[in-house]
């Protein structure tokens, strides 16, 4: 589960910092070498740190720790699916 990606140069650290704060227990990666279902860069070139929770089993308790959050999604994070993808509708 996705809780945020940053994307501004200027404001990684801290922006990471709030949102590892604002999400109990989350962790964070550059996408740049990570799995392939992440997008390496940004549209505009810059990196991408992810701020994520998980794993979860399955897509029901990925989705059902999602909904407490506005802006959280779930994406499959796999070598094999690629970014366009890997997120996961809940319903």
């Amino acid at each position: 589960m996705i809780y945020h990606s940053s994307l501004a140069p200027d404001s990684y650290a801290a922006d990471v910092q709030a949102n590892l704060a604002s999400h109990p227990g989350s962790k964070y990666l550059l996408t740049l070498g990570s799995c392939t279902s992440f997008n390496r860069v940004s549209a505009s070139g810059t990196m991408i740190y992810a701020v994520y929770g998980g794993p979860f089993d399955t897509l029901g308790q990925a989705c059902v720790a999602a909904s407490r959050y506005a802006d959280a999604y779930v994406k499959v994070l796999d070598n094999t699916t690629p970014p366009d993808q890997s997120v996961r509708q809940c319903s």
